[in-house]
């Protein structure tokens, strides 16, 4: 989050990734949808529309599956908000 704050999204595309690389190794559903969900954050400030759509369907999909409600309705929030961008 705080090279998102900077505004510094290559970095913080890059740890994200990173961190989202471990979650998967380790099978840790609610880690591998925080990191999608900030994947998409990333690319939707990079106005890269489809790849952020893409990321938060995935995460969106990991919440339901872990039914956490206040993860899908965030996460529901952000595609509506990239769809109305």
């Amino acid at each position: 989050m705080f090279y998102t704050r900077k505004r510094d999204f290559g970095i913080a595309l890059k740890y994200y990734k990173e961190s989202l690389k471990y979650a998967k190794e380790m099978k840790y559903l609610e880690l591998i949808a925080n990191n999608l969900n900030n994947i998409g954050a990333v690319y939707t400030s990079l106005n890269d529309l489809k790849s952020a759509l893409s990321c938060y369907e995935k995460s969106l999909k990991i919440f339901v599956q872990l039914d956490m409600p206040s993860k899908i309705q965030l996460t529901r929030e952000n595609i509506e908000n990239l769809i109305t961008k």
